[in-house]
């Protein structure tokens, strides 16, 4: 408890640096832990979440970003494959040992991509794109049959804080340009509704204990959703 309160306290007063560089893609990979054999918490309750539901099915993993996640699901068994939009990412993942593919998610035909494997999964993704609502149309007109993501709480308190001390909630590791959407849990009941998803698991995760249990939509950093067909 008394650590997540320290990370919380920063997440109201720390505002990381801006890094405007040409390659931001790896640049903000870098930033996150890059180690392929080791989990943050975040990432490893993720994993322990996704894996029963992907065990047996091919699986195809958006943005993997450096294939920490899917080298721990791979390691377990799961048929996963990584994906990335660039050929600089592809190429560190293939180096580190991973079945990659380029997959462009704004402007590609990801539902032809989606249709060759049974499960997809999407792990800190979505807020990344200008229009999430196509990931989750393209599922429903694909033949995969499970759809597993993640994305942050907006609603979380120490983001509330920081409105009510006159600075937008810092989400960011590079560059305040990373994050074009924001969901509160509340919020994502009612997106999901509004794509006619009826049928879901949403969980909040890495608050503070107890009190998410309480409210999580104030005191989960993070929910990650499962879609079944």
């Amino acid at each position: 408890m008394l650590g997540k309160l320290k990370r919380d306290l920063k997440l109201v007063l720390r505002t990381p640096e801006m890094d405007f560089s040409d390659k931001p893609n790896l640049n903000y990979w870098s930033l996150r832990n890059a180690d392929i054999d080791t989990l943050n918490s975040f990432q490893t309750y993720r994993v322990d979440f996704a894996f029963p539901k992907l065990s047996g099915k091919k699986t195809l993993d958006l943005g993997s970003g450096l294939g920490q996640i899917v080298h721990k699901l791979s390691s377990k068994g799961v048929d996963v494959t990584a994906s990335d939009y660039s050929d600089e990412t592809i190429g560190e993942l293939k180096a580190r040992g991973l079945e990659a593919c380029k997959l462009d998610l704004i402007n590609g035909d990801i539902g032809e991509a989606f249709s060759q494997f049974q499960a997809v999964t999407c792990f800190e993704v979505l807020e990344h794109l200008p229009f999430p609502e196509r990931v989750i149309q393209a599922f429903y007109a694909s033949d995969a049959e499970t759809f597993i993501f993640s994305v942050p709480n907006t609603g979380y308190y120490p983001y509330r804080l920081r409105l009510l001390s006159g600075r937008f909630p810092c989400q960011w590791r590079a560059q305040p340009g990373e994050h074009l959407r924001y969901w509160t849990i509340r919020d994502m009941h009612r997106w999901l509704r509004s794509l006619g998803v009826q049928s879901y698991e949403l969980v909040g995760y890495e608050g503070l204990p107890v009190f998410e249990r309480i409210s999580p939509n104030a005191f989960s950093m993070g929910m990650i959703v499962c879609i079944q067909k």
